[in-house]
C-alpha cells in the first residue's frame, strides 16, 4: 500500500479516517466511533469506502466458513468482506 507517506497522502482530504503507526503496520480508523450506516437506503458511510478502496490489494478474499459460526453463510461472508466496494 506504499507504507504510512502514501497512506498519509491517499487521507490526507479526508479528516474522519485517522491513522496510526504501529510497530509492524499502520492501524487505520474510520471515524471516532464504529457507524452502521443503512444499505438499504445506500449509506454505507464514505469514508469506509474509502477505506476499502485504498485496502483493496490486501484485502481477503474469502474466509474458510469452517473457522466462524454457522451465522455467516457462505453468500454472507462475500457479502460483508465486499460491503464497502
Amino acid at each position: 500500500l506504499g507504507g504510512l507517506p502514501a497512506l498519509k497522502e491517499q487521507f490526507s482530504a479526508t479528516p474522519e479516517i485517522k491513522l496510526r503507526e504501529l510497530r509492524h503496520g499502520v492501524c487505520i480508523q474510520a471515524g471516532k466511533s464504529p457507524q452502521l450506516g443503512n444499505s438499504a437506503n445506500g449509506d454505507y458511510i464514505p469514508f469506509y469506502q474509502k477505506v476499502a478502496r485504498v485496502v483493496r490489494p490486501v484485502r481477503l478474499d474469502a474466509i474458510k466458513t469452517s473457522s466462524l459460526s454457522d451465522e455467516f453463510s457462505e453468500n454472507g461472508i462475500v457479502d460483508w468482506l465486499n460491503a464497502f466496494d
